[in-house]
């Protein structure tokens, strides 16, 4: 049983859920009404990237949301999660920040917008962290097994590496290349927040990225960090399958990148789920076949 001050638990709680709840609110209006264009104009293959990039980020909202509406049951011990989650969004706020900083800003709302996305993971993280330790655990932990089939094991770890590598290397080429607007639209109003926002989509990417190669060691342990990233990239592909399905792709680029999005986080969160169980009953069968420390006693 894990017993917390109250104090410290309760507000946290509630100032969590009332983040994940605007997180899902702007989340599901972005993933609704993606770049906010009338459909003749979507025939632009650029307002159509444009498109598929704000639906995208709808998506990542919708699942830090859910993420964090989770992680308040239980609060104490959900660090893992709750640290990949916040993790991300803060590696967001400061892909957005140096945004702000290289081509300047419209809205004083939208800088200090990108201010909290970096202040508050730390101090979050923090807060749950302090009240993790305040924890006081009764009883015994299971332990965990360390046993592993490795061609369940090598394959995943592999895969992951890749994945991961490949989420930096699109976060650090998006934020390298300023996540230009479609050509015409840079003296339009709101133009330079918009830039911000794009820079937002690099640094998602880093933190996923780093959040996956994190998960390569020790995997059988790191369902809740794989969970996290998988839910921020799958629904972030979600936002983009909408946006094809409501306005078409200009060739096969978008379609293919939904699709990976949508499809590997699945792989992925089942292939270490596996794993995690093979793991699990190894271990209970080398119990099993343990000499009880009393039967060796007796003789």
């Amino acid at each position: 049983m894990i017993q917390t001050s109250p104090f410290l638990r309760i507000p946290l709680q509630v100032l969590q859920g009332g983040l994940a709840a605007f997180a899902i609110y702007n989340g599901v209006g972005g993933l609704a009404f993606g770049a906010g264009l009338p459909a003749e104009a979507m025939a632009l293959p650029d307002n159509i990237g444009l498109d598929n990039l704000l639906r995208f980020i709808g998506g990542v909202w919708t699942a830090i949301g859910l993420l964090l509406g989770f992680g308040v049951l239980h609060i104490e011990a959900q660090g893992p999660l709750l640290r990949a989650t916040w993790g991300i969004i803060f590696l967001g706020g400061v892909g957005q920040l140096i945004g702000i900083y290289r081509f300047g800003y419209e809205d004083p709302e939208f800088v200090r917008s990108a201010y909290m996305e970096v202040l508050a993971p730390v101090g979050l993280s923090l807060w749950q962290y302090l009240l993790s330790r305040s924890a006081r655990l009764d009883g015994t932990p299971r332990a965990k097994g360390t046993a592993t089939a490795p061609l369940l094991r090598v394959p995943l770890q592999i895969l992951l590496l890749l994945c991961g590598s490949l989420a930096l290397v699109i976060g650090g080429r998006l934020l390298h290349a300023g996540a230009p607007l479609p050509e015409g639209s840079g003296d339009q109003q709101g133009s330079l927040d918009l830039i911000g926002t794009l820079h937002f989509v690099s640094g998602i990417w880093l933190g996923v990225g780093a959040v996956l190669l994190g998960c390569v060691f020790r995997i059988e342990g790191k369902g809740p960090l794989l969970r996290a990233a998988g839910l921020i990239v799958f629904l972030g592909g979600m936002g983009r399958l909408v946006a094809i399905l409501r306005f078409g792709a200009d060739g096969n680029n978008f379609r293919v990148i939904a699709g990976l999005e949508v499809f590997l986080p699945l792989v992925l969160c089942a292939w270490q789920y596996l794993l995690l169980q093979r793991t699990d009953s190894s271990s209970r069968g080398t119990a099993e076949l343990a000499p009880h420390p009393a039967v060796s006693n007796s003789h």
